[in-house]
Parts: structure tokens; C-alpha cells; sequence
């Protein structure tokens, strides 16, 4: 009498890897997507810094707070006004009537009155 070997793997084994590979899946996904929004957010906001400082600089070497001048300024350094890797928008950068530094993207602050926003 032959004893048969068995190849491949049973169903029910099967289907425990796949709900398996499915359980840790449904954790890490949303998990690695934070990590990712973080990041993104994360470099922003540097950027927002290097912005301000630029804005700073200007009004420094040219007194002026002119939104327009600014932003020409900025792109002489940039060769374009920086976009944001969170939403994709271009940043913008102004003086308020107290000539502090508010710079955003699309919508979104990250500073305001040179006081770092909360995310």
C-alpha cells in the first residue's frame, strides 16, 4: 500500500492566511497613511519656516511689506513660489498691518503672526 503525499494546502488553510494577511492589513494601512500625512505636514511646515525668515529678510533689506514684491522676492530664491506636499497648493506669504509673517497653502495656516499652528 502506497502512502500518499498531500501537495498544496487545504482550504481552510487558505482562507486563515488571507483573513490574516487581511487583519494586519486593516492596522498597518491607516497606520502607514498617518506616518505619510505627518511627513507631509512635517515638511511644510519647514518650508513655512524658510518662508518666514525669507519674508523676514525682505522686509529687513527693503522696508516694503508689498504681497506681490514679496512673492517675486521668494521666487528669485526658489525660481518658483514653493507648493505645498500636503494639499499641492502654492504657499502664500503676507505681512499683517503689525508687519508679522503669515504664510499657508490652500487653506491651511501654519503660521500665523510668527506663532506655530497646531495640525
Amino acid at each position: 500500500m502506497k502512502i500518499r503525499k498531500k501537495k498544496g494546502f487545504t482550504l481552510l488553510e487558505i482562507i486563515a492566511a488571507v483573513s490574516l494577511i487581511v487583519i494586519i492589513s486593516s492596522v498597518a494601512i491607516p497606520m502607514y497613511m498617518n506616518i505619510v500625512d505627518k511627513q507631509k505636514y512635517n515638511t511644510d511646515l519647514a518650508v513655512a519656516l524658510q518662508l518666514e525668515q525669507q519674508a523676514k529678510t525682505y522686509y529687513i533689506e527693503n522696508k516694503d511689506t508689498d504681497k506681490e514684491k514679496l512673492k517675486k522676492y521668494i521666487e528669485g530664491i526658489y525660481g518658483t513660489m514653493p507648493k505645498s506636499k500636503y494639499n499641492g497648493s502654492e504657499f502664500t506669504v503676507e505681512f499683517d498691518t503689525a508687519k508679522k509673517v503669515t504664510v499657508s497653502a490652500g487653506g491651511k495656516t501654519f503660521i500665523d503672526k510668527g506663532k506655530e499652528q497646531e495640525f
